[in-house]
């Protein structure tokens, strides 16, 4: 459990990158006091847990239904992970976050596009339904290690959220920059494995291995 805690701790938050969108929250939440920027820290954290959560424990579920195999939603999954670290890596991901102030409404921006897409959005719920998936494939019933990383890197999230102004003081735009491109490395990796496991699963296994 404690492995597979880590490994989905490390790649949540990566695929989160909390640091590079401080930028997009400070902008959401400029002119709000303290206490609203507790309360939009905290929303923007408990929204983010209730999406990734439901996925990984629901998620299994969805894929049955819709009659898709392990090895295909690992490769598609591995395959987004890929996208989205490219897209860190080239730094190509600013252009999004550039539109945050598209939506007047703070409280609409707090979750377009601050909670979806930037910290729950596709790869990560993609990420949190393989990575429940692979549990469960294990010993466990429920995926309470995943849940747990989850919440873990969600409440690391808060943490840099309430902490986002002192932070954005330290840290120049080229810190962030490179933390992105750091990150982005770090989601290409995995994707490739991710996508190559399911590839090899898929091709080499004598059926495909349906979600039951």
């Amino acid at each position: 459990m404690s492995d597979h805690f880590l490994y989905a701790f490390v790649t949540l938050i990566a695929l989160m990158a909390p640091v590079a969108e401080l930028p997009v929250f400070l902008g959401i939440v400029e002119g709000q006091t303290a206490r609203e920027i507790r309360a939009s820290a905290m929303q923007v954290a408990f929204g983010s847990f209730v999406i990734l959560g439901t996925a990984a424990v629901a998620g299994q579920l969805i894929l049955l239904v819709f009659g898709v195999s392990l090895p295909a939603f690992r490769a598609a999954g591995g395959a987004v992970l890929i996208v989205i670290g490219l897209e860190m890596l080239k730094g190509t991901t600013s252009a999004l976050m550039s539109d945050s102030r598209a939506t007047p409404d703070p409280q609409d921006r707090l979750w377009m596009p601050m909670i979806m897409p930037l910290t729950a959005g596709p790869a990560a719920i993609t990420t949190a339904i393989t990575l429940a998936i692979r549990e469960k494939g294990g010993a466990s019933i429920l995926p309470t290690a995943t849940v747990l990383a989850i919440g873990a890197s969600t409440l690391v999230v808060l943490v840099l959220l309430l902490a986002s102004g002192p932070i954005s003081k330290i840290l120049s735009a080229r810190s962030a920059r490179l933390s992105e491109r750091f990150l982005g490395l770090i989601l290409t990796a995995v994707g490739f494995q991710m996508g190559m496991t399911g590839i090899l699963e898929f091709f080499f296994a004598t059926q495909p291995q349906m979600v039951s």
